[in-house]
């Protein structure tokens, strides 16, 4: 991470009018923000309109009981199917029963998505991929990979969701990733700029 233009190898860089704080082209940076926004409107208008859906149709849809039946039915990882405990074959009391009414869209899905989904962005910026040992982070990324693509199937296997939830979750979690991802570079900049300032501040009193 050691570069002409950030020679004490801190990672973050001081924007200038060519380089946002991460290290990347400005101008490529802009672009992709566009890009970027018209993804999310895109991505919020879909969202908001299943929502409607979904509540004007609680009922499932074929494909929800389709995917259900098929997902239960396949017992890839047996030994990974845990079943909720039944409190009609084991005598207890359940203090959280199923929920009574349509829960669209599904709240692990989303969690999942904008949790793991902003580790694996921190993972891939510039300076994370600049660092020496950066290779070390592989097995953490992957284990991401896969629990954002587990959580859908073991929603569905749990009969906990149905399929058409999931998605909405999944939809929903990269709504709320872009957000946070935009938070983020948002703060990045401001933090750089400041620390820039207070030094540039700190010299002028030095001299």
């Amino acid at each position: 991470m050691y570069t002409n233009a950030n020679p004490q190898g801190q990672g973050l860089q001081v924007p200038t009018d060519r380089t946002t704080a991460g290290g990347e082209d400005r101008g490529d940076a802009r672009k992709w923000y566009r890009i970027e926004a018209v993804f999310w409107i895109i991505g919020m208008i879909v969202f908001i309109v299943s929502c409607i859906i979904i509540h004007f149709h609680p009922q499932p849809y074929p494909i929800d009981i389709a995917a259900t039946q098929t997902v239960q039915g396949l017992h890839l990882f047996p030994w990974l199917d845990g079943p909720r405990p039944d409190p009609r074959v084991y005598h207890f009391h359940l203090y959280t029963p199923l929920v009574p009414f349509p829960t669209y869209p599904s709240g692990h899905t989303e969690h999942d998505v904008a949790y793991y989904g902003f580790l694996l962005y921190l993972s891939f910026t510039k300076p994370v991929r600049e660092w020496r040992y950066h290779w070390l982070l592989l097995p953490f990324q992957l284990y991401a990979v896969y629990d954002i693509v587990a959580i859908g199937y073991s929603r569905v296997l749990e009969g906990d969701h149905w399929l058409t939830d999931v998605l909405g979750g999944y939809l929903e979690g990269t709504l709320y990733l872009f957000v946070f991802i935009f938070l983020y570079r948002l703060t990045l900049t401001w933090f750089e700029r400041y620390r820039a300032k207070k030094i540039t501040g700190k010299a002028a009193q030095a001299s």
